[in-house]
């Protein structure tokens, strides 16, 4: 399989199905094939942010980072959402954390983030907190990653109040698959921080409007 996708095609492909699962999600809630496609995004995510720890020489400024834009966007959104979950950046910080305690045998730490997470609850739950460090450890073990990540469905979906159209996620992995272990355009290293809170705040207005 050729292998052709650089962390910033990832990077645009999760951005795009996110967008379109918040549309279906504000916009057209009676039509699932926004929702379907978003599904793509959340695994997405979480694999670059396995591989940002893989790679990044400063790992407490991106989870500090991480934390931050976490802790606010969350705030707000239970302002806007009393009886909603904690933000996605909320989910991958913690998971970070939680990759970052494994890795350096600090368990209470990776115990800590995954109990924070569950107490919020982060978006995603212990799925989303779980699936960074599996796409840490899975990375190149493909038939693994695919196994794993349907176990993970299988148990969210039939645990959690999460509608089934969740499975569509095991899409994303043939994806990651074509990731050719290239950074890309350097540019907009921070679009994402500045996209995701303003494509959401617009999308609610355009809603309740």
């Amino acid at each position: 399989m050729r292998k052709h996708l650089t962390n910033f095609d990832l990077k645009v492909i999760a951005i795009i199905t996110m967008t379109l699962d918040h549309m279906g999600y504000y916009l057209f809630p009676f039509d699932d094939w926004f929702r379907i496609v978003g599904r793509i995004a959340m695994p997405i995510f979480a694999f670059l942010c396995a591989e940002t720890f893989r790679y990044t020489r400063d790992k407490k400024a991106y989870a500090l980072r991480m934390l931050v834009c976490g802790v606010v966007y969350t705030l707000v959104r239970f302002y806007v959402e009393p009886n909603g979950t904690g933000d996605i950046f909320l989910t991958l910080a913690l998971g970070f954390l939680m990759l970052w305690g494994l890795e350096e045998k600090q368990y209470l730490i990776t115990a800590s983030a995954f109990i924070i997470g569950v107490l919020v609850p982060v978006d995603y739950y212990w799925y989303g907190l779980c699936m960074v460090p599996m796409m840490y450890y899975l990375k190149e073990k493909k038939l693994a990653m695919l196994l794993v990540m349907m176990g993970m469905n299988v148990l969210l979906v039939s645990t959690s109040n999460v509608h089934p159209m969740q499975y569509y996620s095991i899409l994303s992995i043939f994806l990651i698959w074509l990731y050719n272990n290239q950074v890309g355009c350097k540019k907009w290293k921070y679009f994402f921080y500045i996209y995701y809170p303003v494509h959401v705040v617009i999308l609610a207005a355009i809603a309740w409007l």
